[in-house]
């Protein structure tokens, strides 16, 4: 026997109300996701060409300085590579990949001991 809980204009009425909101929610937290990832695979991309010269001579490039602006920039020494970990803080690559290796490491084993309680 159909309830008012279970009639087609109940069910139409939740999927409009919540279901389509959350979709929406989660499309947005996509695409958030999504644009950070992207920044992180140019910063690759620009560390792998840096990297990949011979004797890490100094060159010139293009910096995106908000809004697809760019500027000109050039670096005369890529000794060290500092990495924008926010709020205007640097840190030396090395240190920025051992910092978000050990953090993630971290996340995993409390949500291993999450698992097993």
């Amino acid at each position: 026997m159909v309830t008012q809980r279970m009639s087609p204009e109940h069910i139409e009425t939740f999927v409009h109300e919540h279901l389509k909101e959350d979709l929406r929610v989660y499309e947005n937290q996509l695409k958030d996701i999504n644009a950070e990832i992207m920044e992180y695979v140019q910063l690759k991309n620009m560390i792998d060409t840096i990297l990949g010269r011979e004797n890490h001579e100094e060159f010139k490039t293009q910096v995106n300085i908000g809004g697809n602006m760019f500027m000109k920039a050039r670096a005369e020494s890529v000794d060290h590579i500092l990495v924008d970990v926010g709020l205007k803080v640097y840190a030396t690559l090395s240190g920025f990949i051992q910092f978000k290796t050990s953090d993630e490491i971290f996340r995993k084993d409390s949500q291993a001991e999450a698992k097993i309680n």
